[in-house]
């Protein structure tokens, strides 16, 4: 797919687009929604994360010798959603906070879910049972 996507022919290239945005727009979906996005929301990423691509032309340099196709794209779009959302700047003012504080209490809040995820992993698994094989484990699913 990815020699197609670098192909002279335009014809070539917009199936292979094509083939690219069947495959991968559920998982993509997927990973949005596994974000923390709403249903809505995470359709309208996909999207348009997908048209801008095909706008950009984006996959012309990618080659085999780079790397996964996946890789690529899973980067790629976290890359795009991060975008989408309010910076923190922006959300500071909305609060009236400084940017910092805003930063701060976001990593706070990753650490403690984090946290809190691992307690409630840990209280589904016997004696012995790795809690990092299990998140692991359930991350794999969720895709």
């Amino acid at each position: 797919m990815v020699l197609r996507l670098r192909s002279a022919s335009d014809v070539h290239r917009q199936r292979a687009f094509e083939e690219l945005c069947q495959s991968y727009w559920r998982p993509l979906y997927t990973f949005a929604r596994r974000g923390g996005c709403s249903t809505h929301d995470a359709e309208d990423l996909t999207q348009g994360f997908l048209a801008q691509l095909l706008d950009r032309g984006d996959l012309g340099f990618l080659t085999p010798e780079k790397g996964q196709l996946r890789h690529f794209l899973k980067v790629s779009f976290q890359n795009f959603m991060d975008d989408q959302a309010p910076a923190y700047g922006e959300v500071a003012r909305r609060i009236g906070q400084t940017e910092n504080t805003v930063a701060a209490a976001v990593s706070r809040m990753r650490r403690e879910f984090r946290e809190l995820l691992r307690c409630e992993i840990a209280d589904t698994l016997g004696d012995g049972e790795d809690i990092d094989e299990e998140l692991q484990y359930l991350l794999r699913v969720v895709e």
